[in-house]
């Protein structure tokens, strides 16, 4: 006989606890490793940072607090102070970034927001080393490294890195090089869709601080940096010092001084062998400007209302324009052949090309008025009162080999001339109240 316990027919079994089962034991690890890991992580970097730092040049480096969360893509930097020799060459009050990580895959390296605010940053670069913050790049160093050949996934495929919106307040930036000490100080600058893609040209960047004390606004409708730079848009600069140019373009032209203004449309290209091209719109001041180059020189202040180009190579610098000119206390000078040229107040209107070279051409088919003028040369003096020009001029300075050439097509109009030239120890003057002449003249 079988005995049945009605009990526990009546049993059935009990699912563990919550807390025992094994997918949640899995999924507590881990969320407790990850939140361990979100805390620790920023410590981990803050102290490796400054370590770094220190060991990369910094005298001393300070990070109050970094913020990283690697699931979105978001880091901040709060309180970095870097010095080096005495002086804060790297610091900020907030920096805030905002990566587009699914864009890696992709080979772009994508910024969807960064903002920088109250920072400082010194840059010093000379012929062998780059120095940005307290780290130093060597030039030596990596020319002695001989350049990998490319990949075939490379050439096809190169990184391309983008940034659709930075945000800038209090940023002030220190540029220093054996030819130029630039100090920026950007007051707010907003840049919208930058990128090193060269064919990607609709970068747009928004500014308003100084250089060097000379306040600037820009709009810029094009904004590219790489591989070579273009800019174009509104720029509007005052109370610019030329002196802080005058190294960077001695090669070129010495002295290089006085204050100038801008306010046009500026079109900037300058490619991988520094050539540059300027295209421009609106207006120029310069004020008591003193500029010289090889054989020539000029002083005066002008005021310029139009168009104008500018390029410069390794051999050659042109200058083109086509607008209104008003010079005034204006002087030219030259050594060899001697010429002497003094104006008190002179206009022109129309198109004029400058070159640079071996010799200096002026181009000109712009009309002139003149104040009262005097003209001197070798074997030639000369002066005048109010004069008037229509027509076309060409003027070659001459080389070694060459000698000046002056060539005229218009009509004159002068008041009270005066000529007086010596010629085999003979002195011959000629002076009239009026002289107009209509023709060609070639000398």
């Amino acid at each position: 006989m079988v005995s049945i316990n009605p009990d526990k027919s009546k049993q059935t079994s009990k699912s563990p606890p919550l807390w025992k089962r094994r997918s949640v034991k899995i999924f507590a690890g881990v969320l407790l490793f990850t939140l361990i890991l979100s805390f620790l992580t920023p410590i981990g970097i803050k102290l490796y940072l400054q370590k770094w730092l220190i060991e990369n040049g910094a005298d001393s480096a300070t990070i109050e607090k970094v913020h990283l969360n690697p699931f979105t893509g978001v880091a901040a930097l709060k309180g970095v102070d870097v010095q080096k020799d005495g002086r804060t060459v790297f610091g900020d009050s907030s920096i805030f970034v905002n990566i587009g990580l699914r864009f890696l895959l992709g080979r772009e390296a994508y910024l969807q927001k960064a903002t920088l605010s109250d920072l400082v940053i010194d840059i010093e670069q000379d012929t062998d080393t780059l120095r940005v913050g307290s780290y130093s790049i060597s030039s030596r160093e990596k020319d002695a490294t001989p350049a990998q050949p490319l990949k075939k996934q490379d050439e096809t495929l190169p990184w391309i890195f983008q940034a659709k919106e930075i945000d800038l307040t209090n940023v002030k930036v220190f540029y220093k090089t054996p030819d130029l000490d630039i100090k920026l100080a950007i007051d707010t600058a907003h840049v919208e869709r930058f990128s090193t893609n060269p064919d990607d040209k609709d970068g747009r960047l928004l500014l308003k601080g100084n250089i060097n004390g000379a306040p600037v606004h820009l709009d810029l409708t094009t904004f590219q940096v790489f591989p070579e730079v273009s800019l174009g848009g509104t720029v509007n600069i005052s109370d610019f010092q030329l002196d802080l140019l005058a190294q960077f373009l001695g090669k070129y032209l010495k002295p290089f001084s006085g204050t100038a203004a801008i306010d046009g449309l500026v079109d900037f290209k300058m490619n991988e062998t520094a050539d540059i091209q300027v295209a421009y719109d609106g207006t120029i001041y310069l004020d008591k400007g003193d500029i010289a180059g090889d054989g020539w020189a000029t002083k005066g202040t002008v005021n310029w209302n139009g168009k104008a180009s500018f390029s410069m190579d390794e051999k050659l610098m042109v200058v083109d324009t086509d607008g209104e000119l008003r010079a005034l206390k204006a002087s030219f000078d030259m050594p060899d052949p001697v010429i002497d040229i003094d104006n008190s107040n002179i206009g022109i209107l129309g198109k004029t090309k400058v070159t640079i070279g071996e010799e200096v051409i002026v181009d000109s088919q712009a009309s002139l008025d003149l104040a009262p003028t005097t003209f001197a040369m070798d074997i030639l003096k000369s002066s005048t009162g109010d004069a008037d020009w229509q027509g076309s001029v060409l003027v070659e300075t001459g080389t070694q080999s060459k000698g000046l050439l002056v060539r005229t097509d218009g009509k004159l109009s002068i008041a009270k001339p005066y000529y007086a030239m010596e010629i085999e120890a003979k002195q011959m003057e000629v002076s009239n109240e009026t002289l107009q002449y209509v023709g060609k003249a070639h000398y």
